[in-house]
């Protein structure tokens, strides 16, 4: 580790957390930002000659900080004068939440069915299964889950605003079940629990967030690893020979942060082959939008799945794990060190435009404390576009239908 690397992010890390719990009320985008750097990045890793890069991926976390506390957080929560959300906007939502939540819940029950019972269906290999099966794999079920998401977690927020208790934990337990039962990471399941969680925390006075924080916060991480490593073993399908001790090793994080060492092959292999001139940005998230039954030959779209292929040499699909290669990796790949230093400022411009977008609605605190973790997992891989293209479409579809008394 380099400390003359380490240690300047560790004390920005201090103070925006600082300042997000005793004066904004909330974590920043920033904070995470450097909390992924810090943590996953740079604290578990052995030198590499990649410094430059983290010298511009400093100036552009600073950049980020200033553009979201001074600019955009302000403009997110400015007055819209081209839509103005009403009742009708909160009734198709909670149509297509409701609609969401039946789909999942369908969705759970058939596979516990057909795995044979509960206990068959967490424990299987789904890790597995995804790797040669679903990375290249799209179906209608697939597409109408995704669109439906985030309706069904306005709804929640919704529910939870309104303090409706049973019906916010009946779809809350019908979203951990669904997510318990298909999702191929960890993360989703542990991001829904904490979303109420976050906004409990920041109700409190500052002094009891302090004292909770660090009186909570290293029991949290201790039931953090704990699940991490439970979670691990059983989306690998083994459930046999569990212990304590196992479940407390750390060799589930280790085996995933090798984070700066792939971002250093991102280097080589650009310095050899060139910069991408932000194709990856501009023009692969529209690609999306064609199906590959109909364009054979479409070319990857997501960085992660492409530099997994051309750095890594290794074949989708081949049932290997995907490397990741951070926002930075992929900025580096997209447009050098000014690829660096912009990827924080635009990590933290797709999340306050799906602010500006839902913040009228109810439900919509609910809603962007669950974005704001899942964004996390995009820090460490790539840039959000195609997510925030399809939520924006989807959210300015339903407020000019809302319009129409009819619906």
């Amino acid at each position: 580790m380099d400390s003359y690397l380490f240690y300047p992010y560790l004390i920005i890390f201090i103070l925006l957390l600082a300042y997000d719990i005793s004066i904004a009320k909330r974590i920043s985008v920033s904070t995470l930002v450097v909390v992924v750097v810090v943590f996953i990045i740079l604290l578990p890793s052995s030198q590499h000659d990649d410094g430059w890069l983290w010298r511009f991926a400093l100036l552009g976390v600073v950049a980020s900080v200033f553009i979201e506390y001074l600019f955009l957080a302000r403009w997110a929560k400015s007055k819209s004068y081209y839509f103005n959300d009403n009742d009708n906007v909160n009734c198709n939502i909670t149509i297509l939440g409701v609609a969401g939540l039946l789909v999942y819940s369908w969705h759970a029950m058939s596979l516990i069915i057909e795995s044979g019972g509960f206990i068959d269906a967490l424990i299987r290999a789904r890790v597995d299964q995804y790797l040669t099966e679903g990375v290249l794999e799209s179906s209608f079920f697939k597409a109408v889950s995704y669109i439906l998401l985030p309706f069904t977690i306005i709804t929640i927020g919704d529910y939870h605003l309104r303090g409706k208790i049973k019906n916010f934990y009946i779809a809350m337990s019908i979203m951990c079940l669904y997510l318990l039962m298909v999702a191929e990471t960890r993360l989703p399941l542990l991001f829904l629990i904490l979303t109420p969680v976050y906004i409990w925390f920041f109700k409190l006075k500052v002094i009891k967030r302090y004292i909770a924080f660090f009186v909570m916060g290293p029991i949290g991480l201790l039931l953090f690893i704990l699940y991490v490593n439970l979670g691990a073993l059983l989306r690998s399908g083994v459930a046999y020979g569990l212990s304590l001790e196992k479940l407390l090793s750390n060799s589930s994080f280790v085996e995933q942060m090798g984070y700066r060492a792939w971002i250093s092959d991102v280097v080589r292999y650009v310095d050899v082959h060139g910069i991408d001139y932000g194709w990856q940005w501009t023009a692969a998230p529209w690609l999306n939008f064609i199906p590959r039954f109909i364009w054979e030959g479409k070319p990857i779209t997501s960085t992660s799945n492409r530099l997994h292929e051309e750095v890594g040499g290794m074949i989708l699909g081949d049932g290997n794990y995907i490397t990741t290669y951070t926002i930075f990796g992929e900025g580096y790949h997209q447009l050098g060190y000014l690829g660096v230093a912009l990827s924080p400022i635009i990590l933290v411009g797709l999340y306050y435009t799906c602010y500006r977008l839902v913040r009228s609605i109810r439900g919509s605190e609910f809603f962007m404390v669950w974005m704001l973790f899942r964004f996390i997992p995009f820090i460490r891989a790539e840039q959000p576009f195609f997510m925030v293209m399809v939520f924006a479409a989807e959210i300015f579809l339903i407020k000019l239908i809302s319009r129409f008394k009819w619906i």
